[in-house]
């Protein structure tokens, strides 16, 4: 389904339903690496847009039992659906590497894999903080042979050079904690503008 906006239109993703399975898919691969390793779970949140599905998965973690711990680290690596050359991290609670006394596989959980310099910037600060087994989850990938995640929900395989020649310049996604010009984090399914040339 699509509606228009001007010579730009919207475009459903994934309908809450959908969504919900994703994320019980990435919850039952991280509940797989702690009991095959053993290890406490640390999730590392992208903000804002990974706020939501980081306590989706928080909260399957906990019906299974499974200890964890959540900080959240902020990102800036967009600007008026552009992305921008370099990202901006601000810590929010990182705890140095002496926090956890277990064996811990730490977790990026961001919403969007796009240009993958957002979760690659987080995982390099983490690593310089003594950080070793670092892992990356997300609810969707947006381009194919973009192999970022480890554990993923979503690969949308879009290709730039085909979007290009059927004269799409990208899609913007937004819902379910992802926005549109700081609009629309609250929906329950993701929608994206189709962006033209």
């Amino acid at each position: 389904m699509s509606s228009t906006q001007g010579k730009n239109c919207i475009v459903d993703i994934l309908s809450k339903d959908e969504i919900e399975k994703c994320v019980d898919k990435i919850s039952q691969k991280i509940c797989k690496i702690t009991k095959d390793k053993k290890t406490f779970i640390h999730l590392v949140c992208v903000l804002d847009g990974a706020k939501k599905l980081t306590s989706e998965i928080s909260k399957k973690l906990t019906s299974k039992n499974i200890k964890h711990f959540i900080s959240y680290i902020k990102s800036t690596s967009t600007s008026n659906l552009e992305l921008l050359d370099n990202i901006t991290l601000k810590e929010n609670n990182i705890p140095k590497i002496d926090f956890f006394t277990k064996k811990t596989s730490h977790i990026i959980i961001d919403d969007l894999i796009d240009s993958g310099k957002t979760v690659l910037g987080v995982k390099k600060y983490l690593i310089k903080k003594g950080y070793l087994d670092i892992q990356i989850a997300a609810l969707i990938n947006k381009y194919k042979n973009c192999n970022i995640a480890n554990i993923l929900g979503y690969d949308l395989c879009y290709v730039k050079d085909e979007l290009k020649n059927n004269g799409i310049k990208d899609y913007w996604l937004f819902g379910y904690g992802m926005d549109l010009d700081e609009k629309y984090r609250e929906l329950e399914a993701i929608k994206a503008l189709q962006i033209h040339l």
